[in-house]
């Protein structure tokens, strides 16, 4: 069953290119199907058009989100939450409450995962299909409505449908093709993983059960011994295994083990600049984070201070008070302003996108301000 498993991989990955440039080829005869309707649009159609065609991309998104719901309901996975934007559907205390964010999000996901730990490959894999094949299938309701609509000179009307069509057939293909970067992967990429398991392969399921305990309110303290543990197939200068070693310096900071938290936050550090972009000035509070609360490194913690203040940023992070307050608390000695960035980030609690780590940064916030109200009882690190 292994070999024939194998032989089945190793094909696809011989004609991977001849597959994509099928598919490409796909998309590019089907742009026909609208192409002559467009023509015939005028101005304003047009621009009208280009809004509805935004709009379609986001109902696909969202429809496709749906298809991982109604796979993960149906194979019984915990829910987790679900999100369109700013509004948030989620499971508080078995009970499906609605929020609404402050911050604005572009964010659209379904976060569920299997309850059991064992043999989840064929669930995981179907509800990565989910998502897939209903793009597919609401590109063919607009393909068929193109093909059945009866107004031969609605031209915005059937350029609509058309577009609707093209939109859900790229998402297919999108998805479906197995693609990965540092910080990204489709999920094709994550059936792949699921088929081909290697030592990569399960590197990489981990770091996906790692962040789905988070999303269930998990604290780092508590996550899977067996997902905490160092990995060798992921290396520490890629994208993921950088926020494992960050995972595992949150771990070791809430066991009160600094030792060990050292020795991960600095991994982090060395390979910093790998970590993709968007997470730069957060990465930044994190080592700040580091050498004022565990090193308590004057020099070291007032550069990193003076390059926060350079890039004046404004963004409100739970993690960014978290720092500032352990700043304020052991560099500067500053009780009041120490307190002052507390407050913020407690305010921020309901804010955050991953329950798990929130707990992790409230809990450090409500340590730092015990500490002040009690110093006698302040831990060496």
């Amino acid at each position: 069953m292994d070999e024939k498993k194998d032989l089945l991989l190793k094909k696809l990955q011989e004609n991977s290119y001849i597959i994509i440039g099928v598919l490409i080829g796909i998309v590019i005869i089907n742009f026909n199907i609208f192409a002559n309707v467009i023509y015939n649009l005028k101005i304003y159609e047009f621009i009208v058009m280009l809004f509805a065609a935004a709009i379609l991309v986001i109902v696909h998104i969202v429809v496709h989100e749906v298809g991982h719901l109604l796979i993960g309901w149906i194979m019984n996975f915990r829910f987790i939450s679900f999100r369109i934007g700013p509004i948030v559907w989620e499971k508080d205390n078995n009970k499906i409450v609605i929020k609404v964010q402050k911050k604005f999000s572009l964010n659209i996901m379904c976060i569920m995962f299997s309850k059991e730990r064992k043999n989840v490959e064929r669930q995981q894999i179907l509800f990565y299909l989910g998502g897939i094949i209903t793009n597919i299938l609401l590109g063919l309701l607009f393909l068929l409505l193109y093909y059945n609509s009866q107004f031969e000179s609605a031209f915005l009307l059937r350029s609509i449908f058309g577009a609707g069509w093209i939109i859900g057939l790229i998402l297919f293909i999108v998805n479906l093709v197995p693609y990965k970067s540092d910080a990204y992967k489709t999920d094709g990429a994550n059936i792949l993983s699921y088929i081909r398991k290697e030592p990569r392969d399960i590197a990489e399921i981990k770091v996906i059960q790692a962040f789905a305990q988070l999303n269930a309110g998990v604290t780092p303290k508590k996550l899977d011994p067996y997902i905490i543990e160092e990995d060798e197939d992921l290396p520490n200068d890629s994208a993921l295994g950088i926020s494992m070693n960050l995972l595992r310096t949150y771990h070791y900071i809430e066991k009160e083990e600094y030792e060990k938290a050292k020795k991960y936050i600095k991994l982090v550090e060395e390979h910093s600049l790998k970590y993709p972009k968007i997470f730069e000035e957060e990465m930044i509070f994190e080592l700040l984070y580091a050498y004022a609360f565990i090193y308590k490194d004057m020099d070291k913690a007032n550069e990193l201070y003076t390059i926060i203040q350079e890039k004046n940023i404004e963004q409100d992070l739970i993690v960014k008070y978290r720092a500032l307050m352990a700043y304020e608390l052991y560099i500067r000695l500053d009780f009041s302003k120490a307190l002052e960035m507390g407050a913020k980030g407690l305010e921020l609690e309901k804010e955050a996108e991953t329950k798990g780590e929130s707990m992790f940064n409230i809990g450090q916030i409500k340590k730092m301000i015990k500490e002040i109200k009690n110093p006698k009882k302040q831990k060496s690190r």
